[in-house]
């Protein structure tokens, strides 16, 4: 069949092509995203500090929270440094207890070195109060270093001690 100009096209047969049925209207469903932002951080707020919980499952529900959105990434970015140097802290606790049961010149420099580790704790609180939190990874990220190097030479020691050296003279820090 041949078209020519001006000549309308003909009207589709209804039997081929079925009316398109209107997507029926959804009830309003409640969302998170919805909520006003304050709202939003007193619930996750509380979804982190709940009672009986230690801060592995803090810093566990803090990443997880740092996923949903952009928003909950900023916020729970400084909460999260804070967590962590808390459970670094423990740790060294732990460690300090290890180092304790040695030989008493060892014991005791293990503890005046382990000992920094509260004071220096507060002090990275405190610089980072307030602040975006990209800061406070950088602090947590550099005071690992710090601990990793006093460690490796703690337990390096440790091992000079326990072979029956009576001195550490000639045990010397790693360098990186």
């Amino acid at each position: 069949m041949r078209i020519t100009r001006g000549r309308r096209s003909r009207t589709p047969d209804p039997t081929d092509n079925p009316p398109a049925k209107r997507a029926k209207k959804k009830n309003a469903e409640a969302s998170f995203g919805k909520l006003p932002q304050d709202l939003q951080k007193a619930i996750l707020t509380m979804f982190c500090h709940e009672e009986g919980i230690d801060l592995r499952e803090r810093i566990k529900r803090l990443g997880t929270i740092r996923q949903i959105c952009r928003c909950t990434n900023e916020w729970g970015r400084l909460a999260l440094a804070a967590h962590v140097s808390h459970r670094e802290l423990e740790r060294r606790k732990e460690l300090v207890a290890i180092f304790e049961g040695g030989e008493e010149p060892f014991a005791a420099i293990a503890k005046a070195i382990l000992g920094k580790d509260q004071g220096m704790c507060a002090l990275f609180d405190v610089l980072v109060h307030n602040t975006d939190g990209r800061s406070a990874f950088r602090g947590l990220k550099l005071m690992a270093k710090i601990f990793d190097k006093e460690e490796k030479w703690l337990r390096k020691c440790k091992a000079h001690m326990d072979a029956g050296n009576t001195s550490l003279a000639g045990v010397v820090p790693d360098e990186d």
